[in-house]
């Protein structure tokens, strides 16, 4: 069956992209509508929510930070044991400026959703695989990009290791957060300067998002 329909909330100015708030309500209805191939995980925490009140930027940041969630699609009643099924992660929302991804990996999930039961290779798909999806790597920042998109946010909100970076600068690039090749400062890969856009961290994992993502 399909989700109840409702008015999801969108981004500012973008009625086709669903916000942080309107990602979260259509991951717990499409759980809900289709309970033996869907459910909502929590996986970790944001960087705020593991450090209350730890950044500002002008009050754009949420005080309290946020859970990480993950959507995980697999036909529960499938023949095939949860442990024989091949495992695929799809993870959007690192930097938070980029609007799209989150809502291209939503409306991906919809799709598989619908066709379960309906395409022969959806079910297949389904019955066979087991799918993780996280929607929102880096929901702090997505909270300051919804809320004061002139700041253009990119990084998670980590302002406790470099504060003379000033508010606007601040956090980890997530995306150069993880072991593969991390510290590459090559060819402008990455940086080790804390104020720049593509920051790495102190080391590979240092971010309880990135570490978060890792335990899928």
């Amino acid at each position: 069956r399909s989700p109840r329909r409702r008015s999801y909330a969108t981004v500012p100015g973008h009625p086709c992209i669903r916000s942080l708030e309107g990602t979260a309500d259509a991951m717990s209805d499409l759980a809900e509508a289709h309970p033996s191939l869907a459910s909502v995980i929590t996986i970790g925490d944001s960087y705020l929510r593991e450090n209350p009140g730890g950044a500002e930027a002008n009050g754009a940041f949420p005080a309290g930070g946020y859970a990480l969630k993950a959507l995980v699609l697999t036909n529960g009643d499938a023949a095939t044991a949860s442990a024989d099924k091949a495992r695929v992660l799809i993870v959007a929302g690192h930097h938070p400026r980029e609007l799209g991804p989150p809502e291209l990996v939503l409306r991906f999930a919809e799709r598989l959703l619908a066709g379960h039961g309906a395409d022969a290779e959806t079910t297949a798909l389904l019955d066979r695989t087991e799918i993780s999806l996280v929607f929102h790597a880096n929901p702090d920042g997505r909270h300051v990009a919804e809320a004061r998109r002139d700041l253009m946010w990119r990084k998670n909100a980590n302002g406790g290791e470099h504060s003379s970076c000033g508010s606007s600068r601040l956090g980890v690039d997530l995306n150069r957060n993880y072991d593969f090749f991390w510290g590459d400062t090559s060819g402008g890969r990455a940086s080790d300067d804390p104020c720049k856009s593509n920051y790495a961290g102190r080391r590979a994992f240092s971010e309880p998002e990135s570490r978060a993502v890792r335990g899928l």
